[in-house]
């Protein structure tokens, strides 16, 4: 207050400093008592404190740990829930969340968001996290939005027409037209009371005789399904068919190369008509027709079979018997031979013989002798001429054989006229 500082000296423990202002670097965590003395310009001194309190320093802050979540698939329209509460600060707190689309627009910004708008495509997600000490960190997810499905289309069952069928027949039914216009046709159940069948084509035994309504349902790849329906007509079974009678007629004998004919028309079918013939001899088939004729037949005993066959298809055979007779070997006519010609006088008996006459396939049955002009002279193999009258007579010889058949052979008898005066008499 009377004079001028001349001396500064600051103080704390081995480090002086004599400057009016100065620095202390390093002062230990704790309460540091600094102390200044000064010194005016008489020598007279002064002292005073201070207390410098260092506080440790703080450690550095680390940044947050962004979580956006994993990747995800949504179908287009439908809304997608992000969450980043997985997000950490290891040495404080998340204090803001961001979430940002691929243009870095801001989408939501809390932990939690639903996004409604997403296009169709794969959309790249960033959440940014904000730290107590204003840290930073990002982390990304992608949402891949797929385009809606076109609604399925139900499938179209289709049972078949309706049918007929004999009772006790079995009764196949086929799916296999059944369509499904956007995938495929997964399921088949056939139904008709308890009964049910579970593939493409059924076949159902023992249909009632009636009307049977047979349903048929179908499902898709998608579960949707459809259904269909056929009638199937169960009539009566018809009595069983009576086979034919087959009537080949009687046996037959007939000479070689004689034509044959056979009649089957007397064959019946009781309850029904016969619809064809078949004549066979053996294996052999001769003719197709009810009523036949055969020239070929050969000699000795043919068994001819007749096959009918009626409306319903079944059969019926009968036989008959023809048999062929060789043919007779033509008649050979006689051969006559009236023997020599012969020179009598007159009055004498003349002796002829025709026993030189042959037949070459039997035998000679009847011998006449007559004149030219076919007077009967004889009958015999052999016979005796009188009377013949003077001159040359032709004397013919006819004979037969056991066929009937003639032939004629002549002889000349030269009768000459007496020229001796016989003997006297007595």
């Amino acid at each position: 207050s009377d004079g001028t500082i001349t001396g500064f000296e600051w103080r704390f423990g081995s480090t002086v400093l004599t400057t009016a202002s100065a620095t202390f670097n390093n002062l230990p965590v704790g309460n540091n008592v600094i102390t200044l003395e000064v010194t005016d310009d008489d020598g007279a001194t002064d002292t005073d404190t201070l207390t410098v309190t260092v506080t440790a320093a703080p450690v550095p802050n680390v940044p947050p740990t962004a979580n956006a979540g994993a990747d995800q698939t949504v179908v287009e329209g439908s809304a997608v829930s992000v969450d980043g509460s997985a997000s950490v600060d290891s040495d404080g707190s998340i204090s803001s969340y961001q979430w940002r689309d691929a243009n870095n627009a801001p989408l939501a910004g809390t932990a939690v968001a639903t996004f409604n708008t997403l296009p169709v495509g794969d959309n790249t997600i960033t959440l940014e996290v904000t730290d107590d000490d204003g840290a930073t960190a990002t982390d990304t997810l992608t949402v891949t939005v797929t385009a809606a499905p076109v609604p399925n289309a139900p499938p179209t069952a289709n049972a078949g027409a309706d049918q007929t069928a004999e009772e006790s027949t079995p009764v196949n039914v086929d799916g296999s037209a059944s369509v499904d216009s956007d995938g495929t046709i997964t399921g088949f159940e056939w139904r008709f009371g308890s009964t049910v069948l579970t593939t493409s084509s059924a076949t159902f035994n023992n249909l009632p005789v009636g009307d049977n309504v047979i349903t048929l349902e179908v499902t898709d790849d998608d579960g949707a399904t459809a259904t269909d329906t056929l009638t199937v007509t169960v009539t009566a079974a018809p009595a069983p068919n009576a086979p034919p009678t087959a009537n080949a007629g009687a046996d037959q004998t007939a000479e070689e190369g004689t034509p044959v004919n056979v009649d089957g028309s007397a064959s019946v079918d009781s309850d029904g008509t016969i619809s064809s013939f078949e004549w066979r001899n053996g294996t052999t088939v001769l003719a197709n027709t009810a009523v036949a004729t055969f020239n070929t037949l050969p000699v000795g005993d043919n068994t001819i079979t007749l096959e009918v066959t009626d409306d319903e298809g079944a059969t019926a055979t009968d036989t008959l018997i023809v048999t062929i007779t060789a043919a007779p070997v033509p008649n050979a006519p006689p051969t006559a031979n009236a023997g020599a010609d012969q020179t009598v006088v007159e009055g004498n008996a003349v002796n002829v013989d025709g026993s030189a006459s042959t037949d070459s396939d039997g035998t000679i049955l009847t011998y006449q002798w007559r004149r030219a002009d076919d007077t009967v002279l004889a009958n015999g193999v052999t016979a005796v001429l009188t009377d013949l009258p003077v001159g040359t007579n032709e004397i013919l010889l006819v004979v037969r054989d056991d066929d009937g058949e003639p032939n004629t052979d002549s002889l000349l008898v030269t009768v000459t006229a007496m020229t001796t005066t016989p003997p006297p008499q007595g």
